[in-house]
């Protein structure tokens, strides 16, 4: 398991944004079988697919080394899964946790 910090997450949100990619990252993302836990997860078209993602992600991480370590890379090329959810999907990755915010942890 890796646990990445908000602004980490909050960084691979505008590296996607700046990229015109309409993909927004979520830091708490419970999907099936978690059981409560949340990791990262990021909300893309209904087509895309979790090979296509990686793709994409790889392309602008690779762009942008300063955002992700090729520690956290590898976790994510190893784990991920893939939910529908409405008109689109949400790509998540159980082994990649964002750490709470302070304000989370005080509620």
């Amino acid at each position: 398991m890796m646990i990445i910090t908000p602004e980490q997450a909050d960084e691979l949100e505008t590296a996607l944004q700046e990229a015109d990619l309409d993909i927004t990252v979520r830091h708490n993302y419970s999907g099936r079988g978690m059981y409560g836990t949340t990791c990262l997860g990021f909300d893309v078209d209904r087509g895309t697919t979790a090979f296509e993602f990686g793709i994409r992600l790889g392309q602008l991480l690779g762009d942008n080394p300063e955002i992700a370590d090729d520690e956290l890379l590898d976790e994510m090329a190893g784990n991920n899964a893939i939910d529908s959810m409405g008109l689109g999907s949400i790509i998540y990755f159980p082994s990649v946790r964002v750490e709470a915010e302070e304000d989370e942890e005080a509620s």
